[in-house]
């Protein structure tokens, strides 16, 4: 199984780029900057996404980035975007007073800290470049970017009053300190407006951090969530190739999530992949294969995608409990329901159908390396011949 390239990740790749330039050139406009000077600004643009785009791979492929490694980026993009807009104002405030601190806030809370201290410089070093921030405002702004990452990177809720007292503290002295050095003067008015921002941060921190950073862990389970509404597009696109094939999909995608509560498995993982399974079916009959590259190019999570590939053991027995739970409902469904159509109800006993289909599942090896008890196997089957779909 090898990694395949989505489509939606180069798009919003793409757009971070797109977005990395509008952000340099526009900038470069208001401030009346030459044409060499902007092309000497794009080309800063291109080296740092250069960076980024491996930045963003690796972690990605790492699983640092929510966790997931199939994410399509969406959430950075948003970063990138507010970002930009912060830093396009920060070059608007006098020296010494920029709101700089709020750059790394918004990109620790949606990216991995090698991402969002990439991205910071970044925007530091644009702004150095069209602002013609003087080097000690950057040295400055440096120093304060650093800490606020590192701090953000260990940020415990529980002690939360404490790094915004430590946050406060470094956004009203370090900016005051080095207008001190750059001046040889003291200023009350950049020690008021430091005062402030640091106020509006700690703020910020105070009664936002910890559910920003929940929904960046949470980002899988949204997605999970989201997959399994009817107006998913994916959902939608299943449905119009053909409403028998949806509603076998929901039937599978509902008992699988009874059975994975049942056995202490992943119950939305269970759910979503029981709703996919047979997605490849979109394509023609090749449907482990296709249905592996359609979740890849959708972005679906990785057990999912994993648990496609796995259909039927065709490609490869299931490797999880929630793969083995899905190929069992599946299978069972499927079975059912084309005995059901070519014979009378009255001709075969159900409860022996259901029996022999996952018995007959078991003894060719099919949940041997899924890490499913023969206890769990076995609340499982019998919870699929008491279901009401089989009476």
């Amino acid at each position: 199984m090898t990694e395949q390239m989505s489509k939606r990740r180069i798009k919003n790749k793409l757009l971070m780029l797109l977005i990395m330039l509008t952000f340099s050139v526009l900038l470069m406009v208001s401030k009346g900057a030459l044409l060499d000077q902007m092309i000497c600004s794009i080309a800063v643009d291109i080296v740092f996404y250069a960076i980024l785009s491996f930045l963003l791979e690796h972690e990605r492929i790492s699983g640092r980035i929510a966790s997931n490694k199939t994410t399509d980026f969406r959430r950075i993009l948003k970063a990138v975007f507010l970002a930009s807009l912060t830093a396009f104002l920060c070059c608007f405030c006098p020296e010494f007073t920029r709101p700089i601190i709020i750059i790394p806030i918004l990109l620790i809370i949606f990216a991995s800290e090698w991402i969002a201290l990439c991205l910071a410089l970044y925007f530091l070093v644009i702004m150095a470049i069209t602002c013609e921030i003087n080097t000690m405002e950057l040295s400055g702004y440096l120093m304060l970017v650093l800490v606020c990452t590192m701090l953000l990177l260990t940020w415990e809720g529980s002690h939360k009053k404490n790094y915004i007292a430590i946050l406060f503290s470094l956004q009203t002295v370090i900016p005051t300190l080095f207008h001190y050095l750059y001046n040889n003067e003291a200023s009350l008015y950049v020690f008021g407006i430091n005062i402030a921002i640091g106020a509006a941060v700690a703020i910020l921190l105070y009664y936002f951090m910890d559910r920003f950073l929940y929904t960046r862990e949470v980002e899988i389970e949204d997605l999970l969530q989201d997959m399994l509404e009817p107006e998913y597009h994916v959902a939608k696109e299943l449905k119009q190739f053909s409403k028998q094939e949806y509603e076998h999909a929901r039937h599978v995608s509902v008992l699988a999530q009874k059975c994975a509560a049942l056995v202490g498995a992943d119950e939305l993982v269970c759910a979503a992949a029981g709703l996919y399974y047979r997605i490849g079916i979109l394509e023609d009959d090749k449907i482990a294969e296709n249905g592996y590259r359609f979740a890849v190019e959708k972005c679906f999570p990785e057990a999912v995608c994993n648990i496609i590939y796995e259909y039927q053991g065709m490609q490869r027995h299931p490797s999880t409990p929630e793969s083995a739970i899905v190929q069992m409902v599946d299978g069972v469904c499927r079975k059912m329901e084309l005995m059901k159509e070519q014979m009378n109800m009255t001709d075969w006993n159900q409860d022996m159908a259901i029996y022999r289909i996952v018995n007959d599942f078991s003894v060719m090896g099919m949940y041997d390396q899924s890490g499913l008890s023969m206890n769990k196997f076995l609340k499982i089957r019998d919870y699929l011949v008491k279901e009401e779909f089989v009476s």
